[in-house]
Parts: structure tokens; sequence; C-alpha cells
């Protein structure tokens, strides 16, 4: 702690904390004392300078959040302050984070290593390639406005699962028919419902299915679908706010995110602007991850995210990723083209663009890898 004191990064964040005003001074007596945060760390890495320190006890955390713009002010525009409760850290980049970069197979394999579901979120300012596992943190929520990088996320996060995880099995839901065509007659898609009648009869029988996983997880004396050979199931729907009206639908996606962990079925939901009519309460809550791209104002951000920031980005690409703390990446940019000679291989048969975008069986014939013979 002596040589810490020293250090000059040591007395910059005890200026920042006074120009931030998280400094309280306490008089006792003709004593006055002066309780600001704890520095604990001060590391220093190629790539950043990281910097830890915690709370006084009673210090609202929120005030860090708010004097956000004091750091960046002291240590400059690349630095990002992560914390919840009560330890903070400060995060000094060296580079600024790339504007735009390229989706790039060789770093995706890196990136996912033996993930169970690997959901790829974007580069942070150390240009390393975020990912993390579905499993451990399931059901996803990306929205933003059109132009900034929804799409292209989304197009991202799909196209890796069904090449790096073909076991996993795909209900799609196009409701602008507009997003999820790349992905017709790819093997591992057993619906792409292009209207709400369509959707809900493959609603319909992944909540059969998920009754199945149910009773034989409870037969068999298991905890989840993760012991089992049962494919995972992942329902991933474009524009889920068109469906608020839809009642049936939006109860069946609810019980998804409240019981499909266990039972090997995911959420991916995504909306260009956030509807608080559609996440309401307890599905915004099991939606434990969510990344926001360009949002009009704070209200939207605050709905997506729980907190303001993402009415300030201002860059296609660039989004806020939120899972336990929020941090900062730029997705990688997978157009349609290219993702089309990726998905390739995984065809059942050669897709010549003027089909429409509908299933090409009955949804019976489609589920029967969900529901087994006993569906007749």
């Amino acid at each position: 702690m002596i040589f810490l004191k020293w250090d000059p990064y040591y007395k910059r964040l005890r200026h920042c904390f006074r120009a931030a005003g998280l400094c309280r001074q306490w008089t006792i007596g003709n004593n006055t004392y002066e309780v600001r945060p704890t520095i604990h760390a001060v590391q220093r890495k190629l790539s950043e300078t990281i910097l830890t320190f915690t709370l006084p006890t009673g210090m609202d955390p929120s005030s860090v959040k708010k004097c956000d713009y004091a750091f960046k002010q002291e240590f400059g525009r690349n630095t990002v302050v992560v914390g919840d409760l009560k330890k903070f850290t400060v995060h000094i980049y060296r580079h600024s984070m790339p504007a735009a970069i390229k989706y790039k197979p060789d770093d995706v394999k890196t990136a996912i290593g033996d993930m169970a579901i690997p959901i790829i979120a974007g580069y942070d300012q150390t240009a390393s390639l975020i990912a993390y596992d579905m499993r451990k943190h399931p059901h996803l929520l990306i929205a933003g406005e059109t132009g900034y990088g929804k799409s292209t996320e989304l197009r991202a996060v799909l196209t890796t699962l069904m090449i790096c995880r073909p076991s996993v099995r795909f209900i799609l839901g196009d409701l602008k028919r507009s997003e999820f065509h790349v992905f017709r007659n790819c093997e591992p898609v057993d619906a792409l419902c292009t209207d709400a009648g369509q959707l809900s009869i493959a609603l319909d029988k992944v909540m059969s299915e998920l009754e199945k996983r149910g009773k034989l997880l409870d037969d068999k004396g298991l905890t989840s679908t993760a012991e089992t050979d049962l494919p995972d199931i992942i329902v991933a729907i474009d524009e889920v706010a068109l469906l608020k009206k839809e009642k049936k639908i939006m109860a069946a996606i609810e019980d998804i995110s409240a019981i499909g962990r266990a039972l090997g079925v995911y959420l991916i939901l995504s909306m260009q602007r956030p509807d608080a009519q559609v996440l309401d309460g307890k599905l915004k809550n099991n939606l434990t991850v969510r990344i926001s791209y360009k949002q009009a104002d704070k209200v939207n951000s605050r709905i997506v995210l729980g907190d303001s920031g993402a009415e300030d980005l201002t860059h296609p690409g660039r989004g806020l990723l939120k899972i336990m703390d929020t941090r900062a990446v730029q997705s990688p940019y997978l157009d349609v083209a290219r993702a089309r000679t990726l998905l390739d291989p995984i065809r059942t048969r050669v897709d010549d663009g003027l089909s429409e975008i509908v299933p090409e069986q009955e949804p019976k014939q489609l589920f029967d890898l969900l529901g087994g013979a006993d569906d007749a």
C-alpha cells in the first residue's frame, strides 16, 4: 500500500474522486475527516491499465455511474468503469475500440472454445471477441434502431450456432419476412414461420416438448437436460413486439423464459424499439442477457438495459452488452452474402432464392425430432 500511494494513477484517481464529488466530509468536534473510496490496486497490462476501488458503506453506487464523464475527463475517452454494488474497476485502454470489423471464423472458433451454446457478442476494447455460454446465461434480447447493427448481430449469432453447434435445433419467427431468409433450408432449422399462425403451431409443439422433457427429468431424477442426449432448442423471433396482441404466443414465450433453461429450450428475441408492454416484469427479468444498439432516448435505453447509455451510441455496430455488468462491444459485420456462403454446406437442398419463406412441411412433420412418434 505504501508503494501504491506513490503511483501516478493512484494520485490521479484520488483527484478524480474529488472532482466527481465522490468524497464526503464529516466533522466531529473541531476535526474534519474526508471519507472517500478506497483504492486497492493498479494493474498495468499491455492493452490496458486497471484501477480497483471500493465505495465506503453507505455511498450510493449509482453515483459512480452518474459521474462516468469525470473518469473519462481524467483518463481519456477509452475509459470504462465497471461495477455494481461496492467494488468497481476502472479500465483505461491503450487503443480505441475498432470502428468496424468483419466476421472472422478463426476469431469465432477461438472465442467460443467448448461452450455448449456459444453466443458471440462482439469485440471489446482489447480487440478480443467476447462470447458467452447460453446454458449459463439463458435467453437473449437484442434491440436497437434500424441501421445500427441489430440485424447483423442476430445474423452472426445464428450463423455461428448453426455452423459450430449443428446439434442445436431452431424455431425461427420472421414476422417481417426480412431477416431469416438466409437460413431457409438449413438442416438445423425445424420451422421458419412468417406469420403468427405458423408460429403459434410451432410453439405448441415446443410447449408439448417442454412437458415431455419435464416428465423425463422427473422420472430419471435429473435436474437438467444437459445430463441427457436431448438436443438444445432455440426459439429465435425477430420483431417480437409485433406479437404483443397475440396472447397465446406471448404466454408461450413467457413460459419458455421461466422454465426453458433446465429443459434445454432457449429464447433469442429482437426488436427495433423496446416495448414496455412486451417486456413486462416477468419476461424482462428472465432475459438474463441483453444487447442494445442505438436507442432514441434514455427511456428506451432503460427499458432494454435497466440503465441509460444506449441513447449515446452513434456508431453502427456499437452496442452495450449486459450480463452481470455492462460493457461496450463492436459487433462483427456479417452480410447476407457471406452468411449464405458459410451456411451453404448445411443446406438440405439448393436455395434458388425464389421460393416463399414458409415451412416446406407441415409443422407436425417438422417437429418429429422434438415430439417423437407418440405425437401422432
